[in-house]
C-alpha cells in the first residue's frame, strides 16, 4: 500500500458524504457509506482535484453516469450503485480487483440487505468454464469468485454438480486461509455468498467446517464466522450447542455467527432462548465471560426500548483514543471527514459487533488505512494509555496493519501483554511468508504463529489479487 497523498485542491473544500443517523440505530445507512468509500478513494487519487464533468468522462459509463447531478447522487449516496460502477472505480483508481465490491457487498448484506448493489450476471458455458480454468489455475482474483457466485445465483444459472461445487468452495476457503487485506475481504463475501444460496448451503458449509478444523489454519474464527450467512434449517441450533462446547478462536468465531444470524433477524424466540441458557452457562469461565456477555447483550439490542437507556450513544461517542485518530488524519492533510470519525467509533468499539467488523474493513480499503494503522501502533504501545484504548488499537492493529510495520511488529511481538497479542496477530495477516523469527523459538507466545508457518509451508503462500490480474490479461 503506497502512501496516500491528497492532491492539492482550489475552492471550497470537497465534501465527504457521512452518515447522519443516530450512532445506536438499528440499520444505519449503507448507501452512503458506500459513496463515502467511492469519494474518498477518489479524491485521494490522482483524479482527486478533477472536474465532475472530467470525471464521468473518465468513468465512460454513459448508461449509467450520465450528468453531474447522477454522479453527485452516486457518491453522495443518495441510492444505490451497481457493480458495474464499483468495478469501474477499482479499475481506475489501481485498487484489489473485487475489493470495493467485496466489502461493499458484504457490509450491505449483513446491515441492510435492501441496499446491495445491483448486478447484471449473464450466465453462459463460457463464462463458468473461463472461470473454472482460473480456479484451476490457481490464478483467480477475488472479482473472479466474487463473479462466479453472481453467476451462481441468477435466475438462469443450471443446478451445477456437488461435487464441482464442493471443490470451488474448498479452493476458496484454502485461498481465504492464506489471505489478508483486500484479498481477505473480497473472498470472506464470496465464501458468504456460497453459504447464503439456498441451493448451495448445505456442501458449502460442510467444506467450510472441515477447511476450518484442518490443523493450524489461521483463520478457523472467520471461517466460523461465515456460518452466519447460512441459510441451512437449524443452523443457529447448532451453532448455539456448538458455542457450549467450542473454545479459544473456534468459540470466538460461533459468537461472530450467531450476532450475524441475530443482525438478519433470523433468530426465532426459541433460538433466543437457547442462545440465552447458552450464554448463562458459560458465563462463569474466565475465558469465555465476555463472549457470553457480548452474546447476551446483542439479543438484548434487538429489544429497542432497553438500548438507548443503556447509554450506548455516549459510549460510541467517547470510543477509546478516537481523538487521537482523528488528530493525526488531520495532520495527514486529509480533508474534514465526519464519515470517518463515525466508522472509528464503531471499529474502536464493540457495541455492535457485526458493525465493528464491518467499519474495521470500510478502513481497511480506504485512503485512511496507513495514518490509522501508524496511529495505533502508537496508542498500543504508550504505557500512559488506558487499556481500553491500547485494545481498541490493538484490534485495529491486527486488521490494518500491512508489510511497512513489519521490522515494528517483529519487535513488539515478544510482549506478553495487549501488544504482543496484536502484533503476532499482525504477523499472521502478513501477505508475504513470515520472516524475521528463529524457527526454534520455544515460547508459548509463539505457538500460532508457528502453527501457521507450517500451513502456509503446506498450503502456499498468499494470494496477490494485483499479480493474477496481469497473468490473466
Amino acid at each position: 500500500m503506497s502512501e496516500v497523498v491528497w492532491p492539492a485542491q482550489r475552492g471550497a473544500p470537497r465534501k465527504l458524504p457521512w452518515d447522519t443517523t443516530a450512532l445506536d440505530t438499528e440499520r444505519p445507512n449503507t448507501y452512503v457509506r458506500v459513496a463515502w468509500l467511492l469519494r474518498a478513494n477518489r479524491l485521494a487519487s490522482e483524479y482527486g482535484a478533477v472536474t465532475a464533468a472530467r470525471w464521468r468522462k473518465v468513468l465512460d459509463l454513459p448508461e449509467e453516469v450520465n450528468s453531474d447531478p447522477t454522479l453527485s447522487r452516486l457518491e453522495s449516496g443518495r441510492g444505490p450503485v451497481s457493480t458495474t460502477i464499483l468495478n469501474r472505480y477499482e479499475s481506475l483508481l489501481g485498487m484489489h480487483p473485487g475489493t470495493l465490491r467485496g466489502v461493499t457487498d458484504a457490509m450491505c448484506r449483513a446491515l441492510d440487505p435492501a441496499s446491495l448493489p445491483s448486478r447484471q450476471a449473464t450466465v453462459t458455458p463460457y463464462s463458468i468454464d473461463v472461470l473454472d480454468e482460473r480456479i484451476a489455475a490457481g490464478v483467480a482474483t477475488g472479482a473472479d469468485w466474487l463473479t462466479l457466485t453472481d453467476l451462481l445465483a441468477s435466475p438462469g444459472a443450471d443446478h451445477l454438480p456437488g461435487r464441482v461445487v464442493e471443490e470451488w468452495v474448498a479452493a476458496l476457503a484454502f485461498e481465504f486461509s492464506r489471505s489478508s487485506g483486500e484479498e481477505y475481504a473480497t473472498r470472506l463475501e464470496a465464501l458468504c455468498a456460497f453459504v447464503a444460496s439456498p441451493r448451495y448451503t448445505h456442501r458449502a458449509e460442510r467444506v467450510i467446517r472441515e477447511v476450518a478444523d484442518l490443523p493450524g489454519n489461521p483463520h478457523v474464527a472467520e471461517l466460523y464466522d461465515v456460518l452466519g450467512d447460512s441459510v441451512r434449517p437449524g443452523i443457529v441450533e447448532d451453532l448455539t450447542r456448538e458455542f457450549v462446547r467450542s473454545s479459544g478462536r473456534r468459540l470466538w468465531g460461533m459468537t461472530l455467527a450467531l450476532t450475524c444470524h441475530m443482525g438478519y433477524g433470523s433468530v426465532s424466540p426459541q433460538d433466543e432462548a437457547l442462545i440465552r441458557r447458552a450464554a448463562k452457562q458459560r458465563a462463569s469461565e474466565p475465558a469465555c465471560a465476555e463472549l457470553a456477555r457480548q452474546l447476551v447483550h446483542a439479543l438484548d439490542l434487538r429489544h429497542r426500548e432497553p438500548v438507548r437507556e443503556r447509554g450506548l450513544d455516549g459510549h460510541l461517542r467517547n470510543a477509546p483514543g478516537l481523538r487521537t485518530y482523528l488528530d493525526a488524519v488531520r495532520e495527514s492533510g486529509a480533508p474534514e471527514d465526519q464519515m470517518l470519525q463515525r466508522l472509528l467509533q464503531e471499529a474502536l468499539t464493540t457495541v455492535f459487533l457485526e458493525r465493528t467488523h464491518h467499519s474495521q474493513m470500510l478502513i481497511l480499503v480506504s485512503p485512511y488505512r496507513r495514518v490509522i494503522a501508524d496511529t495505533a501502533l502508537d496508542i498500543m504501545t504508550a504505557p500512559q494509555r488506558t487499556e481500553a484504548e491500547r485494545r481498541a488499537a490493538g484490534r485495529l492493529v491486527g486488521t490494518l496493519a500491512d508489510e511497512t510495520h513489519h521490522a515494528r511488529l517483529i519487535s513488539l511481538a515478544y510482549d506478553s501483554g495487549v501488544a504482543g497479542v496484536a502484533a503476532r496477530r499482525a504477523l499472521l495477516n502478513q501477505r508475504t511468508r513470515p520472516s524475521g523469527i528463529p524457527d526454534g523459538l520455544d515460547d508459548g507466545r509463539w505457538n500460532g504463529h508457528s502453527v501457521a508457518r507450517g500451513w502456509w509451508r503446506e498450503h502456499g503462500i498468499r494470494p496477490d489479487d494485483l499479480e493474477r490480474a496481469r497473468q490473466v490479461q
